[in-house]
């Protein structure tokens, strides 16, 4: 969400917009910083052993400092919160002063939960969403069917949403590094049919799926890898059930890597699968798309793939996912085709084209 906030800004600020983003302070970092065009507030606040608490103390820095910055800038013309994480500033600045509200879903806790709904704090942030759909004046989200789950869950009003996709960086069309030596840097043959999988290692993103699909593959293409970028609560479960199915051989644990690794990952791969159990976007899959690389995606989302076109759609079982890979391993040229469709489609999500549709959001407040 970090880089969809900064880079909309910036896109903002190409299009002649005066952006400003108040954000949380780090170690060693000013207050107050220019980056490409965007006034950056960085805000110190308490910080509380209990996480919803905490973000209510960010929230109150965020309000504060947005009141200080007016005074030196002048008024906002809109406001323009990303999550449950900011609900609580807007409602507070709203509370001084009238100022039209747009809020943007990226996620909900129930998809982040896999599609349940839990109770204890996951149902306070449950709440804390619900209060934001209501009092925004606009509610973006990333996709359709982010957009049909929270008029569901919130009783949100159809009218009152709108889907802004996710954008991607033109620097991804731009990398020149070749497949063979990628796949060398990981240890991973020529002609070996290689998956990759990019995300949080966690119940929604759905690894854990993806490790019991690889034995039906290794037996079928022997020499199949399979390439995991991420980490979470979920990768030594994954790595242990690799070990049980006899498939360790077969799969690099790479977990965090900077942007440089990614890209060499991506690089190597002939396919990455992406098996969530619940997607509001997928900006992997544009990643992907942006390298040439055919995408296995489940139903769970992804509303932008055409089955066939430039990516395979399953469902979020092990059985499906290791058709959908089959299909890319046994026939390369198909594979392929659908990563230039990709290629050719991930073009149109640009940062720019987000910024456009973003201002014409505001302007219906």
């Amino acid at each position: 969400m970090g880089v969809h906030v900064s880079k909309l800004a910036e896109a903002l600020a190409r299009c002649g917009n005066e952006a400003h983003l108040f954000t949380r302070i780090g170690d060693g970092q000013r207050r107050y910083e220019e980056i490409e065009g965007v006034h950056y507030h960085r805000c110190p606040f308490d910080l509380n052993p209990d996480f919803v608490a905490e973000i209510r103390n960010m929230c109150g820095s965020f309000a504060y400092h947005f009141f200080e910055v007016e005074r030196v800038f002048g008024a906002f013309d809109v406001i323009h919160g990303h999550d449950w994480l900011t609900v609580h500033a807007l409602e507070w600045i709203k509370q001084v002063r009238d100022v039209p509200a747009v809020m943007t879903f990226h996620s909900t806790e129930y998809g982040r939960c896999g599609n349940n709904l839990y109770e204890g704090r996951s149902r306070t942030i449950r709440d804390i969403e619900w209060w934001g759909g209501y009092i925004a004046d606009r509610i973006i989200t990333v996709s359709s069917n982010l957009k049909s789950e929270i008029e569901w869950l919130f009783s949100i009003p159809d009218y009152k949403v709108e889907v802004v996709p996710n954008g991607i960086d033109s620097r991804w069309f731009r990398v020149d590094i070749g497949k063979d030596e990628a796949k060398g840097s990981y240890g991973v043959g020529v002609d070996d049919p290689t998956c990759l999988f990019v995300g949080r290692m966690n119940h929604q993103k759905g690894p854990d799926l993806l490790v019991e699909a690889i034995p039906h593959l290794v037996h079928e293409f022997p020499d199949a890898k399979f390439l995991w970028v991420g980490d979470g609560y979920l990768r030594g479960e994954v790595e242990r059930r690799a070990w049980d199915l006899g498939v360790h051989d077969a799969c690099r644990f790479l977990g965090y890597v900077s942007e440089d690794e990614l890209l060499r990952a991506y690089a190597a791969a002939d396919t990455v699968c992406v098996p969530s159990r619940n997607e509001p976007f997928g900006i992997v899959v544009l990643e992907a798309w942006s390298l040439e690389n055919p995408v296995v995606v489940t139903h769970n989302g992804f509303d932008f793939v055409e089955h066939g076109r430039d990516g395979l759609k399953v469902y979020s079982w092990p059985d499906s996912l290791r058709w959908g890979l089959r299909e890319i391993f046994s026939n390369p040229g198909y594979g392929e085709l659908m990563g230039r469709n990709g290629r050719r489609k991930a073009e149109a999500f640009s940062w720019d084209r987000v910024a456009e549709k973003t201002l014409e959001v505001y302007r219906r407040c």
